[in-house]
């Protein structure tokens, strides 16, 4: 089973909300919500994730964005918005969906969510970790 299929079995198996594979290992599994999840699994594990896949309940512009900084090269996504689809393949990365929607909306679903729309003003996955990351980790004294 190559990584992405496992990355997906185990997601739905476990009911996790984001599981990262790498060379037929489960690398991070979480079942906490959202793009801090994503970003915390880049935090503890860096370089260990190039060439990882990733499957994750919610796949947006911010995740595909960090997969590009994270040099993750195939994702899943139950949910992924056209955003986000658009960005992984033109980034050369493999997207897989169950349901493509035409954005990610906020936990109320009122309006798009906000790390979509910091995403959108990023020229690249590194500025837009920089961004998403000064949110949770802010290193100010």
């Amino acid at each position: 089973m190559d990584d992405l299929e496992l990355a997906k079995k185990v997601l739905k198996e476990n009911n996790l909300s984001l599981v990262i594979v790498k060379s037929g290992r489960v690398v991070y599994t979480t079942k906490d919500r959202g793009v801090k999840s994503f970003l915390e699994a880049i935090e503890e594990h860096g370089e260990e994730l190039y060439d990882s896949a990733a499957a994750d309940r919610v796949v947006g512009l911010a995740i595909a964005m960090l997969c590009e900084y994270a040099k993750i090269r195939k994702i899943y996504g139950e949910v992924m918005s056209v955003k986000g689809f658009e960005k992984l393949s033109e980034k050369g990365i493999v997207a897989q969906y169950g349901m493509l929607v035409p954005e990610i909306l906020d936990r109320n679903r009122v309006e798009e969510c906000p790390f979509e729309k910091i995403a959108a003003k990023c020229e690249n996955g590194s500025e837009c970790y920089e961004k998403i990351r000064a949110l949770f980790f802010d290193t100010r004294s």
